[in-house]
């Protein structure tokens, strides 16, 4: 499976928690992240189509 991703923004980062946003082809992927046992986890997902253009 090839990915097409256009950007990744991170928006905060404390010592157990994170926010980011991904902007790809197929829309955009807003997580939330904790720090569990020394790894980052993604403990939340909030998504949607890419929005329509206005012209």
């Amino acid at each position: 499976m090839k990915i097409h991703l256009k950007k990744i923004e991170i928006f905060d980062v404390n010592s157990k928690t994170a926010s980011a946003k991904l902007t790809a082809i197929w829309g955009i992927d807003l997580f939330h992240l904790a720090k569990v046992d020394n790894q980052w986890k993604i403990v939340n997902v909030i998504w949607q189509s890419q929005p329509e253009r206005k012209e």
